[in-house]
């Protein structure tokens, strides 16, 4: 995953989905080519998806709760 900067997504062309925290972690760890955009002004974090041109954001305070980001995963298993 590559860092981008935050572009307004109407500019881009591209379809912006929102998702769970759930989903956006099991979005960062699958093999997909995504590149990240985030939009800090709005708390926003997000990936781009080039292929299919779909940008998925999430807000960034629900990612506290994420195990995969924290984790808690690691924590529990032992």
């Amino acid at each position: 995953m590559s860092i981008a900067t935050t572009w307004p997504t109407a500019t881009l062309g591209m379809e912006t989905r929102y998702v769970d925290a759930d989903a956006y972690c099991r979005l960062l760890t699958s093999r997909r080519s995504l590149e990240r955009m985030d939009d800090h002004a709005r708390g926003l974090r997000g990936v781009v998806d080039p292929v299919a041109c779909v940008r998925y954001v999430v807000n960034e305070r629900t990612l506290a709760r994420c195990p995969r980001l924290t984790g808690a995963d690691a924590r529990e298993a032992r």
